[in-house]
């Protein structure tokens, strides 16, 4: 689930304001292709409050959020997102090999970029 977020009561009321792994991603500086995936996986890119500050590492992931918020996603993609989450399974690859239909969008549902993987 890329929009994560603890939902530990215990936890929760120790925390003034909770993060989504998207918003802990951009405030600590991770590299722009933990971004790339959180986006690809279907992240709220309108989640995360921006605020830019000299704690923020202002860098290509932060770019990559702007972008992904003015752009939005292909059609195939949003299929994609859709079709993963009603899959029953954890495991999505198992649930997506099983489905009757062609290798090439197997794949394509796997996020694997070539026909023979």
């Amino acid at each position: 689930n890329p929009n994560y977020n603890c939902t530990d009561g215990k936890m929760l009321a120790r925390i003034k304001q909770p993060k989504t792994v998207l918003e802990v991603c951009l405030r600590y500086g991770c590299g722009v292709e933990y971004i790339q995936l959180l986006i690809d996986f279907g992240a709220d890119v309108f989640l995360p409050t921006l605020i830019i500050d000299k704690t923020t590492k202002q860098n290509e992931a932060l770019l990559l959020l702007l972008k992904a918020r003015v752009c939005p996603k292909t059609l195939m993609s949003q299929a994609r997102l859709i079709i993963r989450r009603c899959l029953p399974f954890a495991d999505k690859d198992p649930a997506v090999d099983s489905l009757d239909i062609p290798l090439i969008l197997r794949n394509y549902l796997k996020h694997h970029n070539s026909e023979l993987v």
